[in-house]
């Protein structure tokens, strides 16, 4: 770990926190368990894409790594 960068892990850190819980909210609010929150349908699709792309680049990944696996 570089040395005086500390700091961003921390702010990654909350940031992906302050992420996921808002992701949370936002599915209990599409499914009714809490208040309905503003443009609840926008942000569940905006969250299904990112979430699906994240998935798409991890499993590119995956397979451009696995260079010991003979295709």
């Amino acid at each position: 770990m570089v040395s005086g960068h500390v700091w961003m892990l921390y702010a990654l850190t909350i940031g992906l926190v302050l992420a996921f819980c808002l992701a949370g909210l936002y599915a209990l609010s599409a499914t009714g368990d809490i208040r309905r929150l503003p443009l609840t349908r926008m942000a569940i699709i905006t969250i299904v894409v990112l979430y699906s792309l994240r998935a798409l680049a991890g499993g590119i990944s995956c397979i451009n790594d696995f260079t010991w696996l003979p295709i």
